[in-house]
């Protein structure tokens, strides 16, 4: 035990000196002699390596939140199998047979522009005004680039489904076909989007024939996309 209550945990040595660390009788924990310098509070709300800019906060209740560059990444994964069709698309389910297993797609023609949707309740530790969208797709046949797009909505309570386009801003990735019936892992692309925590998201895939660097003379077939997004809790 050390001056004023202080509980020592064990010695360190900092350029041949040596030194505590202590947990005071405030609930601090850090490293001095006699009036440590406060690395975080076992007690009360206080945040870990005293940089409210860059670190998490743990309440009283010993709940953690997240700010700056410790805010982690939740990931989510859309999949082929649980894309929904407008009945004015033309987009088609299908599954294919590899070698040795059955994937899912959804096959985007080459001249007419089609898209497909996803639907989902935001986490209430979504944070953020971006998230990034990354496309896995292949073709059965041809060569060129293909050029994903991604919007988003969100709809809060009571807000009408039926409000026209959709809240976000949309993002493109372009992608070049390497092999027939490979795996393609597109670059990611960052969507402004307009959620809020609780909130039901929509998301929204096209493909973009009429673009200049859309050239794949054959479908596009989606097998799924990772969403990326930052957390600013560590529950929802």
């Amino acid at each position: 035990v050390g001056a004023s209550g202080e509980a020592i945990i064990f010695q360190v040595g900092n350029n041949g000196a040596t030194e505590a660390m202590r947990i005071t009788n405030a609930g601090n924990v850090g490293i001095g002699t006699t009036a440590p310098s406060v690395l975080f509070s076992v007690k009360g709300a206080s945040r870990h390596g005293d940089d409210a800019t860059n670190y998490a906060a743990i309440s009283s209740t010993g709940a953690l939140t997240y700010v700056g560059s410790a805010q982690p990444n939740r990931t989510m994964i859309l999949t082929a199998q649980g894309g929904l069709l407008l009945s004015t698309q033309t987009t088609a389910q299908a599954n294919v047979d590899g070698t040795n297993f059955a994937y899912s797609t959804l096959d985007y023609d080459q001249t007419t522009s089609e898209k497909a949707n996803w639907g989902f309740v935001i986490p209430d530790s979504f944070v953020g005004t971006t998230a990034t969208f990354t496309p896995y797709w292949t073709a059965a046949s041809g060569s060129g680039g293909v050029v994903w797009q991604f919007d988003t909505g969100g709809f809060a309570d009571n807000e009408a489904f039926n409000g026209g386009a959709l809240g976000g801003t949309a993002a493109t990735s372009t992608d070049t076909l390497l092999t027939a019936n490979a795996m393609h892992i597109g670059p990611a692309a960052t969507v402004t989007h307009d959620w809020t925590a609780g909130d039901f998201a929509v998301v929204e895939v096209a493909r973009l024939p009429a673009d200049a660097s859309d050239t794949l003379g054959a479908d596009a077939r989606l097998i799924a996309v990772k969403i990326e997004w930052a957390a600013g809790a560590e529950s929802d």
